[in-house]
């Protein structure tokens, strides 16, 4: 299994293709993140990223579209080509949408998170997870479930990689731990 740990730290893909900056106007835009994943150059991802934002903050978090878009876009491109910066962005606005009462973001993120793990182990990315799943298990479940579900369904690979930071932040915490034994013994009893 490989381990990668900073994959693309900077903002993939800026210095699109050659040419000048003529070429950048929207002679050829995406208008969602599904049309993004089809066709990405960088500067149509900033194009749907600046229009999604701007929706969002005329119709208001968990009322735009196209920012629901944008989080299913982020789900597919980051786990096939991760890149820290757009993680952290994605990260952040589905944070601030939750606190406002839009889970669309956070389900979206929990997706990428146990997707992103099997494809590849990163270390941090797997201790961001467990910290977003801490902070909120006892609310809500879907991270949980995902959680659970990456543990479960791991690679033998990822298991031996993870298994010092599962001790170490899973099991050294009680509730946490007690809640994905539990999710885990009720899926295996609806598998029989």
């Amino acid at each position: 299994m490989v381990l990668a740990e900073d994959d693309n730290n900077n903002s993939e893909d800026e210095g699109v293709a050659s040419g000048s900056g003529s070429d950048l106007g929207d002679s050829d835009p995406c208008e969602t993140g599904d049309q993004l994943l089809h066709s990405y150059l960088y500067h149509r991802y900033v194009h749907v990223r600046d229009r999604a934002l701007a929706e969002r903050a005329a119709l208001g978090r968990g009322h735009s579209p196209l920012m629901r878009s944008l989080y299913n876009f982020w789900v597919e491109r980051l786990q096939h080509k991760f890149n820290r910066n757009m993680f952290a962005h994605f990260k952040e606005l589905a944070l601030e949408d939750a606190a406002s009462g839009d889970r669309h973001g956070m389900e979206c993120l929990f997706i990428f998170l146990r997707r992103s793990l099997s494809i590849i182990y990163r270390e941090r990315l797997f201790r961001e997870f467990i910290a977003l799943v801490t902070d909120e298990f006892q609310e809500e479940t879907f991270g949980l479930e995902m959680l659970s579900l990456f543990l479960d369904e791991r690679s033998p690979e990822v298991a031996i990689e993870s298994h010092a930071t599962v001790q170490k932040r899973i099991f050294a915490n009680p509730e946490l731990a007690a809640a994905l034994r539990m999710l885990s013994s009720l899926r295996r009893l609806c598998l029989e």
